[in-house]
């Protein structure tokens, strides 16, 4: 609210003082707030934020203030998983409550800014009106994705203010750059503190729905070095340790994160001396080690005779979570894997150590892939997806997977990766959230409506376009085609493939899931 405040403050001076000043004085600097308010609704979260983002024409600086930033969690435990019925019915209790208590947080209106630019409360305070309404438009659930749009676009009209439309793993692979901005905020004077992730970079998103490696070169430019053959590794770590965690503590889990769950299972203690009990492999293609206990754990796309599978861009995660589940079911016998299950559960200390193992071998999978993808920029070995591409230097890892703080251990310790700069956001913001939404928005606004951008944060009026207010979900949309979303072919979930989704297993978790 920076110029909004300034101009305030300069219209209360006297004319004849201002006249009688030096006009380099009275020159107002060209600086204008955005205030978004955002919506995430594309799984069980249902997340709200305001996002204050201060711009200027005299510096590349920007400073990004988070005025309110909440979610609710949908309670999916009676089921294993999440359940599309529940994360919908807990988005229509809470996203209204959620969006009022963030209106709160908005700073009161100046005496002089156009009743236009205010709002009303039901406390009767007037605050200034959000510039924009973003929302997560997919990929994710259709059901859930909905319920938030529906929301945003109502706001939108009532306000007559621009309403934009996210991309929900665009957010995540920007949300370095959010927090970047967010400490300028608070450090302005620390010149260390870059104010963004420059392009280009690798970017890692891992979460419950995805595992995807990609080449950054800007906002909306990201080319798919590597995607998964078949589950996302969030999938994975929920599937190994509904196996692996003792029933007591499934029972005690105030929700379905059990990825989280296994990790403080697996380091009760976290740290690099805890790390350091668990050994990494020497690189690509190592073998898996045997354990104490006799059984050992596939590598994913372990070396062959002729190094195809080594050597190929893609994750795979379904032979890991098979092993892994026949061990902690089944146990070791007599050199082999048991046929029959286990008669008694698995002792605490060899479900704390295939815990580890399975953590370590799916980590170390995705340090694989972007190890390969250095080593053919090296050697030159691109294609048309990367053409004339220099040498990267930095990786950013986001994503709901990139909470885990062992997974941030594994890549360090890559010799590898040495000389990458690894750029991990804190761990609120790896999980899905609103503040990432708003900040795409903003980021997006000067690319998808550059006019409206300039006008926009000068108390200019600028009203939601038809083609915004006709804006639909995509269930499913690819990351290179952010700027031509009428690429993708979703069809429309009928009732009956809503009632086919309800009735999958509760270990089906559906695109867009963030766990940890």
């Amino acid at each position: 609210m920076l110029t909004r405040r300034y101009a305030s403050y300069y219209n209360s001076i006297p004319v004849s003082f201002r006249r009688s000043q030096p006009r380099p004085w009275l020159k107002v600097p060209q600086r204008r707030c955005l205030t978004i308010l955002a919506i995430e609704t594309s799984c069980d979260d249902t997340a709200v934020a305001i996002l204050d983002v201060t711009r200027s024409a005299e510096s590349p600086l920007q400073h990004a203030e988070l005025l309110f930033n909440e979610k609710i969690t949908s309670n999916n435990l009676a089921y294993g998983g999440i359940h599309p019925l529940v994360a919908l019915e807990s988005h229509r209790k809470h996203l209204s409550g959620l969006v009022r208590k963030a209106l709160d947080s908005l700073p009161p209106a100046p005496k002089d800014v156009s009743e236009l630019h205010q709002l009303s409360l039901h406390s009767g305070l007037r605050v200034e009106k959000p510039d924009v309404v973003a929302v997560t438009r997919g990929p994710g659930m259709r059901s859930s994705l909905m319920a938030g749009l529906d929301m945003a676009k109502g706001l939108a009209v009532a306000w007559n203010v621009p309403l934009i439309g996210v991309h929900h793993m665009q957010a995540h692979a920007l949300t370095t750059r959010l927090f970047a901005a967010m400490k300028q905020c608070t450090s302005p004077k620390e010149l260390h503190v870059e104010m963004q992730t420059a392009f280009p970079f690798l970017t890692l998103l891992i979460s419950g729905g995805h595992t995807l490696l990609l080449h950054s070169t800007g906002i909306a430019d990201h080319r798919i070095l590597a995607n998964t053959d078949d589950i996302a590794i969030g999938d994975c770590l929920d599937k190994c340790a509904r196996s692996i965690l003792p029933q007591s503590l499934l029972d005690s889990s105030t929700d379905v994160s059990y990825g989280r769950l296994l990790e403080s299972f697996a380091f009760p203690a976290p740290g690099p001396h805890a790390y350091n009990e668990t050994a990494l492999s020497r690189g690509r293609g190592s073998r898996a080690f045997q354990s104490p206990y006799g059984w050992q754990l596939p590598v994913p796309l372990l070396a062959t005779r002729g190094g195809q599978k080594s050597r190929c861009m893609q994750f795979s995660y379904t032979g890991l979570v098979t092993s892994a589940t026949r061990v902690a079911e089944n146990g070791w016998v007599d050199g082999r894997l048991g046929k029959q299950p286990r008669k008694i559960p698995m002792p605490e200390q060899e479900a704390r150590y295939l815990a580890r193992e399975v953590m370590r071998i799916a980590f170390e999978h995705l340090a694989s892939r972007v190890s390969l993808q250095i080593e053919r920029e090296k050697q030159h070995i691109v294609d048309e997806i990367m053409p004339k591409t220099p040498p990267s230097n930095t990786l950013v890892i986001s994503g709901g997977v990139a909470a885990n703080q062992y997974l941030r251990h594994v890549f360090k310790s890559q010799p590898s990766l040495a000389h990458l700069d690894i750029i991990i956001p804190p761990i609120n913001l790896c999980t899905d959230n609103a503040a990432m939404i708003a900040w795409a928005a903003h980021e997006m606004l000067p690319i998808l409506h550059p006019r409206m951008d300039m006008a926009l944060g000068r108390h200019h009026s600028w009203t939601p376009t038809q083609g915004q207010l006709e804006m639909d979900v995509l269930r499913k949309w690819s990351l290179e085609n952010i700027l031509h979303p009428e690429k993708e072919s979703n069809a429309r979930e009928t009732i009956g493939d809503a009632a086919t989704a309800i009735g999958r297993s509760p270990s089906a978790i559906p695109e867009g899931r963030d766990t940890r």
